[in-house]
């Protein structure tokens, strides 16, 4: 795994991921291991401090591990108070079960006192038993407890902002608000082809640049707020269809106004945008696929979009015909002339640019069906391009990024 612990701790990775990225990170780094002094002062027996594993001493282990978690509870972009929780159990249980010891840095001590768990032993092992989840009174998922995952953002070089230094270069960091728990799957998280095409963007930016771009089912903002702010596109609208989805949709692109504005883009309304007319601009809004497609009259706000984005769309079957009949909506408005016929020689033909989890056969085959039976030519981007590209958010836990699939499709 490339990313640093405060990086897989800021996008709520798994538990188990993290502590061990951390151990592995203080086993491999020999500046962080003990001098003679070190050891003497700060433990009455050198042979007991030699015996225990540097990732849970006081001094290093658990001063470190204190700070990594500090930095990121007392930033704009704080996990859920469960996810912290159970990190810190997880942790807490390693260091009794491991390597015997007890909790003595300070910092790590408030941390554990302000989630609310004692890391008694007979806790400890508990914990360890259950998945780190099993606290006094209970620790049920609740599906409106919300939280942030924040990555860190490319320089303009297109190289990744170095690790190291996330934590202070706050400029660089984009957060956004998820709900893990909750039954819309819109606000959940950020989800694997998300991240896939946010990169597959920054690596290729003159794919949007200067263009027109509208995003279907948005879900939490994560890839249109990226790309808008990274690669100037000339407006980017960003859509979903359920209210929870656009409230969350909006929290997060104010959220990330400071860092917008930085970049150049101006955040509007839906109904300012056609008005004002100006570049470099973000919004939101409303766009249900079977209303869309089956309408008779077009959305005029999002009817001049040259390149439609969507990310994670294609995952239930029910939904794939109005989805494909969208496209092919969108796509085709851009062959039509001021009277609203169809133009032999577009300007500039219209192109939808699909990230997609490959999680059920059946699913993926309806959609290339569909896609197929509606004139839509569709051409898959090749595994090596796939594999050139940097690993810049780290969302991959469930499935890796190979498994993402990224297709230009044309009407």
């Amino acid at each position: 795994m490339p990313f640093s612990t405060e990086a897989l701790l800021r996008a709520m990775a798994p538990i188990d991921l993290v502590v061990e990225k951390f151990i592995a990170s203080l086993n491999g780094d020999t500046d962080n291991r003990h001098s003679e002094d070190a050891e003497v002062e700060c433990s009455e027996s050198e042979s007991t401090i030699i015996n225990v594993p540097i990732w849970a001493t006081p001094e290093v282990g658990q001063y470190k591990f204190a700070q990594i978690v500090s930095r990121v509870v007392l930033s704009r972009f704080t996990p859920t108070k469960r996810y912290v929780r159970r990190l810190l159990t997880r942790y807490v249980a390693k260091i009794e079960r491991e390597a015997g010891v007890e909790i003595e840095d300070e910092t790590l001590a408030g941390l554990i006192a302000e989630h609310a768990f004692s890391p008694s032993r007979s806790f400890a092992s508990s914990a360890a038993t259950s998945g780190g989840g099993g606290l006094a009174g209970g620790d049920v998922p609740d599906p409106n407890a919300y939280g942030c995952v924040s990555f860190a953002i490319p320089k303009s070089n297109g190289t990744a902002v170095a690790e190291s230094s996330c934590s202070v270069i706050s400029d660089n960091i984009v957060g956004v608000r998820v709900y893990p728990h909750h039954n819309d799957v819109g606000v959940r998280r950020l989800w694997e082809a998300g991240g896939a095409l946010a990169e597959y963007l920054l690596t290729f930016p003159e794919l949007i640049k200067g263009r027109v771009v509208l995003e279907l089912g948005a879900g939490v903002g994560f890839t249109g707020i990226v790309a808008a702010g990274i690669c100037a596109p000339k407006c980017l609208y960003l859509t979903d269809y359920t209210d929870t989805c656009l409230e969350n949709m909006r929290h997060n692109i104010d959220f990330n106004a400071d860092w917008l504005q930085r970049q150049g883009v101006y955040v509007e309304t839906m109904e300012n945008v056609m008005s004002k007319r100006r570049g470099n601009v973000l919004t939101c809004g409303y766009l249900e696929w079977s209303e869309y497609s089956n309408a008779n009259d077009s959305l005029f706000a999002v009817s001049d979009a040259e390149i439609l984005l969507a990310a994670d769309v294609v995952y239930d079957v029910l939904y794939i015909p109005n989805l494909v009949r969208t496209v092919k909506r969108l796509l085709q408005e851009g062959k039509k002339t001021d009277n609203g016929e169809t133009a032999d020689t577009p300007h500039f033909e219209r192109k939808a640019i699909f990230a997609t989890t490959f999680r059920n056969a059946e699913t993926f085959f309806l959609f290339t069906s569909e896609l197929r039976n509606e004139g839509i030519k569709c051409e898959y981007t090749d595994t090596q391009t796939m594999k050139n590209l940097a690993q810049i958010f780290p969302c991959y836990f469930n499935q890796p990024r190979e498994d993402v699939r990224i297709c230009t499709m044309m009407a």
